[in-house]
């Protein structure tokens, strides 16, 4: 709460909340959980459609930093065939 006086300010300065956005569903497969945002800390994790598949090596689940930048994209969904 910010209270305005003739001398002085008391109080402070409201802070914005760090929020990263929804970062799209990777081709063949889904986020969850779905959100419009997401708060530092949050992970996401990818669901892959029939017949695909993540990546096999093991991978960090991407999540929401305290800049509001993800720490990696979501991880793409492979065709069981390329794998």
């Amino acid at each position: 709460m910010l209270i305005l006086n003739k001398e002085k300010i008391l109080g402070s300065w409201p802070k914005c909340k760090v929020r990263c956005p929804y970062p799209g569903d990777p081709p063949h497969g889904r986020i969850s959980p779905l959100k419009f945002w997401y708060t530092p800390g949050d992970n996401i994790q990818v669901t892959c459609s029939p017949g695909y598949v993540t990546p096999l090596e093991p991978v960090r689940k991407p999540t929401c930093r305290e800049n509001g930048i993800w720490s990696a994209p979501p991880p793409p969904c492979r065709s069981y065939k390329d794998v």
